[in-house]
């Protein structure tokens, strides 16, 4: 399972790239919004057994963190724009990409 925070398109990203690479790859999308409060990103991830969630931004990347320690299934989080210590960046997601 994977999450995506639906969100405009970001880093010059077409809108559908992050979910229908998902799909390509086998992966079931489930959307989460970014007017979610934490508890209701925590509610999505747990309830679709999500192993990775991209967010868009730091405000929803924060998010996240609140929760992270309660979804025992999630082991990735994708940060589309900007980087952040405990997610991996869009910029990092394309260089495993390409190896």
């Amino acid at each position: 399972m994977f999450s995506h925070a639906n969100s405009p398109p970001a880093a010059g990203l077409p809108a559908g790239l992050p979910p229908g690479a998902a799909l390509s790859a086998g992966a079931v999308v489930v959307p989460i919004y970014q007017t979610n409060s934490p508890e209701e990103c925590q509610y999505v991830l747990e309830n679709s057994d999500a192993k990775a969630v991209i967010v868009e931004d730091a405000e929803q990347l924060a998010k996240i963190r609140e929760v992270r320690d309660r979804c025992p299934e999630l082991e990735h989080v994708i940060l589309m724009t900007g980087e952040a210590d405990d997610a991996v960046s869009a910029d990092e997601l394309a260089e495993i990409g390409a190896a």
